[in-house]
């Protein structure tokens, strides 16, 4: 009686277990099938992104940087796609003007007037107070600095004593001496010249037509670079810490939510510690305050100059504006206002 028991349980079991064979097929199936319509139902998102320069960056593009983030962006969000292009001013201006709208602008200080209108507001992000307004908010910025190859540039005269030089590019540089006190009328003459860009002035300095030069991020990096390779003696360096309006600023221009809630997690994305730790490879700061240079003695005093509160332009200021900014600084400085 017993071994009939037993043989009926085990038929049972091997029963139950042919059935479980031939029915999970389906239930796999079933299961991919699902997985499949719901991957297929995920609206594929296609972003613009503009990248504007205004004024020279640390030592490499920004709108690379950019590209390269966009890429990783994308392996960690599917069905999302970003473009970055690098555009000029005057090509963003025949692009609005042909009804042609990027979803994303990363701008330089002087190209925000362009975007003003079509800007969305903003959400709240985690960077220095100063460095986020209503419509637009910083993802890196660079600073100012005075450099001599014969004079300490610590001395608070040191503009009233030597000659010195400023691009007049799209920003205000005399700004920077202005917040700290600092004047002079020493102006080398092609400063007061529209279109002495920071470059000519840079190159005016290298063949010592003035002693001091009023430089940028971009003339550390140079000048740095040419003592490395023993091209340059020597050069003393003062980083200037109350102003700076070196600044590239992101704002949302898209009006569609989801795309506005994408560019959104974008710009989280840009700003976060892991991604602004990779603003040293285009010798930029960032943007949050989070110190990146600890560990490089080149630029780690440049760093900590920056890390205080400064003084900065709203962002979407006009080129007009801007010129006028440029006269009155300049007549502040040498004691004409």
């Amino acid at each position: 009686m017993k071994k009939i028991k037993n043989k009926i349980i085990l038929r049972i079991v091997y029963a139950v277990i042919l059935i479980m064979f031939l029915i999970s097929p389906f239930f796999i199936i079933s299961n991919l099938f699902n997985q499949n319509n719901i991957s297929q139902a995920r609206q594929e998102v296609f972003l613009e992104v503009w990248n504007i320069d205004t004024f020279e960056g640390g030592k490499a593009s920004r709108s690379k940087f950019l590209e390269k983030q966009a890429i990783s962006f994308q392996s960690e969000n599917n069905n999302v796609y970003i473009i970055v292009k690098s555009l000029t001013l005057e090509q963003a201006e025949l692009q609005l003007a042909s009804g042609n709208v990027a979803d994303l602008v990363s701008f330089g200080t002087g190209a925000g007037a362009l975007f003003e209108s079509y800007a969305q507001k903003i959400k709240d992000f985690n960077v220095k107070e100063n460095l986020l307004q209503e419509k637009a908010v910083a993802w890196c910025y660079g600073g100012y600095i005075l450099a001599s190859k014969s004079v300490d540039v610590s001395s608070k005269n040191i503009l009233s004593e030597n000659t010195f030089a400023f691009g007049t590019d799209s920003n205000v540089a005399l700004n920077s001496v202005l917040s700290l006190n600092i004047s002079g009328d020493k102006i080398y003459e092609k400063s007061l010249n529209s279109g002495y860009s920071q470059y000519n002035a840079y190159q005016d300095f290298l063949t010592d037509n003035f002693q001091v030069l009023l430089g940028t991020q971009r003339d550390f990096f140079r000048l740095q670079n040419r003592m490395s390779l023993g091209v340059l003696n020597n050069c003393n360096f003062c980083y200037l810490s109350g102003y700076t309006d070196l600044i590239q600023w992101f704002s949302v221009l898209c009006e569609n939510e989801l795309k506005k809630e994408i560019c959104n997690d974008f710009i989280d994305y840009i700003l976060s510690d892991k991604i602004q730790q990779k603003l040293i490879n285009i010798g930029m700061f960032s943007a949050s305050g989070l110190q990146i240079y600890s560990n490089d003695e080149t630029y780690k005093n440049f760093e900590q100059a920056l890390l205080t509160d400064f003084e900065t332009l709203d962002c979407f200021v006009s080129e007009i504006e801007l010129k006028e900014m440029q006269n009155q600084a300049i007549n502040k400085i040498i004691g004409n206002n």
